[in-house]
């Protein structure tokens, strides 16, 4: 039942995921990089915050060592970065088939190595499915397309492999929903650091279209966190991947209208 419970968060998680790189567009028009990051996850921020409060969660970090919670505060915030800029400066099958390439191969290196995860024959089976899947979903490839933007898209998957191991060890520790916080926290400081650097306004003109767009984009990056935390926690991390990698299927053929 457990299995079967992360096996549907994460699916979720994957459905959700799915519709972000055309969000991600449509934000573009009216805001730079740095400034739809720091938008969605401050909306993101204020949707957990009002719903930590409603629900009188207890905050407490005893449990959990510092420096792991600082860690997985980043790594999926990076690995959004990362995400974003792919997105931008090449095409969104590219980037979602660079994404998990890194994200499979780091979650499997990681998951025997330091969780002792056992290379299975289910697993062979399961991640020589998804190879496939990745063959046929970026073809044609040509190594034109081995620009800025699919290197951006290896750097996403690697951060997300390690997010992704965070969020085993981490969840079950604390209150999941707070925990689900610490990423948007840290993609709002991240970007408004980059935002500073960069001399960019933070409060630029955002069209109604763009808030609604926001305001989803918000509750889509609290419920990823919530749904791959339970997931995670419930699941081996490598098949953990490729349960999120099943977006390579469910959304071919919509991901497919982008590639031109």
């Amino acid at each position: 039942m457990k299995r079967l419970q992360g096996f549907t968060a994460l699916l979720l998680a994957t459905a959700i995921f799915g519709s972000m790189g055309v969000l991600v567009r449509y934000l573009n028009y009216d805001l730079t990089v740095y400034q739809q990051i720091i938008f969605r996850n401050i909306l993101a921020l204020i949707i957990a915050v009002a719903i930590i409060l409603l629900t009188k969660k207890k905050i407490d970090f005893k449990a959990v060592p510092k420096k792991y919670l600082f860690l997985f505060t980043f790594a999926f915030p990076l690995s959004v970065l990362c995400f974003t800029f792919s997105v931008l400066y090449t095409k969104i099958i590219v980037t979602t088939m660079s994404l998990y390439v890194s994200s499979l191969v780091g979650s499997l290196i990681i998951g025997s190595v330091f969780f002792k995860d056992k290379l299975t024959r289910s697993k062979m089976i399961a991640l020589g499915t998804i190879a496939i899947g990745l063959i046929v979903y970026a073809y044609p490839f040509s190594v034109a397309q081995l620009n800025v933007g699919f290197w951006m898209g290896l750097a996403a998957g690697g951060f997300d492999a390690i997010a992704n191991s965070f969020r085993r060890h981490l969840a079950g520790k604390m209150d999941r929903l707070v925990l689900a916080c610490l990423p948007i926290i840290g993609g709002a400081i991240l970007s408004v650091s980059l935002l500073m650097y960069t001399g960019q306004s933070f409060f630029p003109h955002i069209s109604t279209l763009s808030w609604l767009i926001g305001i989803m984009f918000g509750f889509f990056v609290l419920s990823i966190s919530y749904l791959t935390l339970v997931g995670f926690q419930k699941f081996d991390l490598s098949l953990g991947t490729v349960v999120l990698s099943s977006e390579l299927f469910l959304f071919f053929k919509k991901n497919r209208l982008y590639k031109r």
